[in-house]
Formats: C-alpha cells, sequence, structure tokens
C-alpha cells in the first residue's frame, strides 16, 4: 500500500501559506500532481513531480506545476 502523504484540502492549506498560491492554483496543481486519481498525494507522486521539476527540459511536464503555476 503507498504511503499518503498529502489530501486535497491540507495541500491546499499548505500551497497557499507557503508560496502565496491561489485556491484555484493549489486545486490545478494538486489534479495534475495526483496520478492515480485518489485524492490524495503519494510519496512516490511527489518524489515524481520533484525529479521532472528539478531535472525534466519538458516546459509541460506535471512536475512543473509541483508549485504552482511557473
Amino acid at each position: 500500500m503507498a504511503m499518503r502523504v498529502l489530501d486535497r484540502r491540507l495541500e491546499r492549506v499548505l500551497a497557499q501559506l507557503a508560496f502565496g498560491t491561489t485556491a484555484e492554483d493549489a486545486d490545478a496543481a494538486f489534479a495534475r500532481l495526483d496520478l492515480d486519481g485518489s485524492q490524495t498525494l503519494t510519496v512516490a507522486e511527489l518524489v515524481e513531480a520533484a525529479r521532472e521539476f528539478y531535472t525534466g527540459d519538458d516546459s509541460e511536464a506535471t512536475g512543473n506545476r509541483l508549485f504552482g503555476p511557473l
């Protein structure tokens, strides 16, 4: 069983507090990062997003939404 680390409500609050992200942008980012549609983010989903964000060269990669729109 995958470890669940963030649900949609918590992710929205954290994104807004940490990055000044709007509720709409936080919801959009969460929807793209939640690869399995479980309404939670797993460690694997967050690791994959971080890997794409920091090492990828595809501007449309899911990981580029990790911190909201750029």
